[in-house]
């Protein structure tokens, strides 16, 4: 049975810098993504008896459901994926053919299909070009594991490093707070250290807004990383957005703004958000 599995670090919400485009990854970059045995976030799905696991890999992953995860992307930016087939004893299958296919046909970096190594992996590498959600479907024999890309429109490439500007809370530190979804689709959440010393304390956030209501002007609306593709997901997952509470109404925009507020911890995510930013107020950013 399938499983996803996130690398330990995650640096930003932001999509990882294009690899180079040959038609294979060398052995070098192989080896440097391939994931630590220990790696959390994992979800994982009981095996059949005897029967193989396939586990896919990124250092972007994230969850946004018990068992589905996504990858943050640009259009036009590759997605390198990597895929690991163990058997019932927890060794590596070698040699077994493993094929990967896209919903909208985007092309690959990789060949289509592959086998496994000597550690039961193999890297794909998949470049969306349409902004959106594209299903991701691995296949190792009757095995099959599935990621969704939540593609970024490319205009979104200008907005990236807004938020180092000096005394601007940076949405990496944000990310630092591991999030898993439970079966019931309550959030276990543990925050970092440093995110946790911030319960309280008066910040300043860049971002873009997600409007929650129908107006104009909105009091009550979500803080995102990144400019939102889809209004139904929230780029980043629960970790890459603040729920953002207005002394008074702030008019939509769709250029990133910048709010200072009291940043809150939500410790009750039934929302599934874990962020709040309470009495927050617009202030002037000097875009470049």
């Amino acid at each position: 049975m399938p499983s996803v599995q996130s690398a330990p670090e995650r640096a930003t919400a932001m999509p990882q810098p294009a690899r180079p485009t040959g038609n294979a990854l060398t052995e070098a970059e192989m080896q440097a993504m391939a994931p630590p045995d220990d790696a959390p976030n994992a979800v994982r799905s009981v095996p059949a008896p005897d029967g193989p696991m396939l586990t896919l890999y990124n250092e972007s992953a994230y969850q946004t459901g018990a068992d589905t995860w996504m990858i943050d992307v640009l259009a036009g930016t590759p997605a390198y994926i990597t895929a690991q087939l163990l058997d019932a004893a927890g060794e590596p299958v070698v040699g077994k053919t493993v094929s990967i296919t896209t919903s909208r046909d985007s092309p690959l970096m990789t060949l289509a299909s592959s086998e496994t190594d000597e550690i039961g992996e193999v890297t794909f590498g998949v470049r969306p070009n349409q902004d959106g959600e594209e299903i991701v479907t691995v296949r190792a024999g009757e095995e099959e594991a599935q990621i969704t890309l939540n593609v970024i429109a490319d205009r979104a490439r200008q907005w990236q490093g807004l938020d180092a500007i000096d005394g601007v809370l940076r949405w990496e530190t944000l990310l630092e707070s591991r999030v898993r979804y439970r079966q019931d689709y309550t959030l276990d959440v543990q925050f970092s250290d440093t995110v946790q010393a911030l319960e309280g304390e008066v910040v300043q956030l860049v971002g873009f807004m997600l409007p929650l209501e129908a107006t104009d002007e909105q009091s009550h609306f979500l803080l995102v990383s990144t400019p939102p593709s889809c209004f139904f997901h929230v780029p980043g997952g629960p970790a890459g957005a603040v729920e953002v509470f207005a002394k008074r109404g702030i008019e939509v925009q769709w250029e990133p703004v910048m709010l200072s507020g009291r940043f809150r911890l939500v410790t009750e995510q039934d929302a599934g958000l874990i962020y709040r930013l309470e009495d927050a107020e617009l202030r002037e950013l000097k875009l470049p």
